[in-house]
């Protein structure tokens, strides 16, 4: 429903084909790296709002 909602069309992978699914690997451990690990080092969440308000503010500059 948010896909549809925001005109976003899902795409899956190719079964046996790394290479596209390593580019999505790279960018959640790039997410895990550059935006989880330093977020928690600097600020307590108190809510999943407030999360996300972040990352989204991190994607918007990445």
């Amino acid at each position: 429903m948010f896909l549809e909602l925001n005109d976003i069309e899902h795409r899956t992978t190719k079964i046996g084909n790394p290479r596209t699914n390593g580019f999505v690997e790279r960018f959640n451990r790039t997410v895990l790296d550059e935006f989880f690990r330093t977020a928690f080092r600097k600020r307590f969440y108190e809510s999943l709002d407030a999360l996300q308000q972040d990352l989204d503010a991190w994607l918007q500059e990445y």
